[in-house]
């Protein structure tokens, strides 16, 4: 790599994570605008699977209460920080709208399924085995959550790419009539 080359590839990382941060800047404070909205989604959410999974639980705003539990759902419940930061790498990426929309919602959707399952295995661990519950909660499971974002964005952005990159280097005339790319119809 020439000193050109490394100076424009810095200049590339540098743009896309100063996009990455606005882009999940922009998803943060409007989540925080909807704070009420999201706090009281993710406790609706998380009653409704708890009800689904047999457990005989109720919700009041974001309080859910059961038998043997009771969960408020704070700010650190509703993966607002970690979709924050996956909506923004895919909102950065150099790739196409149409396919950032796609892969918003969908990486998105699996997020807050993690999310939701992490909240579950919180329910019963502290149903269980309560004096594990701060380990479970504070160490295993905030690290967890950044690895998710990075385990779902990078396959996903490399596929993306390439696909963009497939596009750029082979004709469409290529792909129309079946033939591998660069031979002779």
């Amino acid at each position: 790599m020439t000193g050109g080359d490394a100076a424009r590839s810095a200049l590339t990382v540098r743009r896309f994570a100063l996009r990455a941060l606005g882009f999940g800047l922009g998803v943060y404070l409007l989540a925080h605008a909807a704070r009420d909205v999201v706090l009281v989604g993710t406790a609706e959410g998380f009653a409704r699977v708890l009800s689904v999974l047999g457990e005989d639980v109720e919700r009041e705003g974001t309080l859910v209460r059961g038998a043997q539990s009771a969960f408020l759902v704070v700010d650190e419940c509703s993966a607002v920080v970690p979709l924050s930061i996956l909506l923004g790498a895919v909102g950065a990426s150099p790739v196409p709208l149409a396919r950032r929309l796609l892969g918003a919602f969908v990486l998105g959707t699996v997020l807050l399924a993690i999310n939701q399952i992490r909240l579950l295995s919180l329910w019963w661990v502290a149903v269980w085995r309560p004096e594990w519950f701060e380990w479970i909660h504070g160490v295993l499971w905030q690290p967890l959550l950044v690895l998710a974002v990075l385990a779902l964005w990078f396959p996903w952005f490399n596929r993306a790419l390439a696909d963009v990159r497939a596009r750029q280097t082979h004709h469409p005339r290529d792909f129309a009539l079946g033939s591998p790319p660069g031979a002779l119809p």
